[in-house]
């Protein structure tokens, strides 16, 4: 009987991780297509099953990536409310996962005509990425802050972003 045991117990240890290094090993493949083919990296985020049991960095992670493969592949994000459960979560620990995720807040909130709100989340991602190196975020968010000001007929705002 405990041979038994042993045996289920090994086998149950195995898939798990088994599972978890599949999981890994698609986070991994869907970052690195996320530029270039955010379809591809689409598909193998959408190919993880239950993320929410993912462990807490993994699926932030997760959650990040996905909404920047959607917008990547022009998908609809107006409605990823998930994203700002992140908010905070990179504060410490990664300047760039934290710009990007206050980036697509912004994002998100202009989208649904919350002007105001995207301006505060597109300043606070301005804010984390200053210190680095990260010249393509920080282009995306000064494009983020100019199409929002060009939303709002703030012709000069928004020139003065797109330089």
């Amino acid at each position: 009987m405990k041979t038994w045991i042993y045996s289920l117990t090994f086998v149950l240890f195995f898939l798990f991780y088994s599972c978890d290094n599949q999981t890994k090993e698609a986070l991994r493949t869907a970052e690195a297509f996320l530029e270039e083919n955010p379809d591809s990296a689409l598909f193998y985020l959408e190919s993880i099953p239950a993320p929410e049991l993912l462990s807490p960095k993994d699926y932030n992670d997760y959650l990040l990536l996905l909404v920047q493969a959607k917008d990547k592949a022009a998908e609809d994000i107006s409605k990823d409310s998930l994203i700002f459960t992140l908010k905070g979560y990179y504060k410490k620990k990664d300047p760039v996962k934290d710009a990007q995720v206050s980036f697509y807040c912004g994002k998100i909130k202009q989208k649904n005509k919350e002007y105001e709100n995207a301006m505060q989340h597109y300043l606070e991602a301005e804010q984390a990425i200053e210190n680095t190196d990260r010249e393509d975020i920080k282009g995306l968010i000064q494009f983020g802050m100019g199409s929002l000001f060009y939303n709002q007929f703030l012709w000069d705002e928004s020139i003065e972003k797109f330089k």
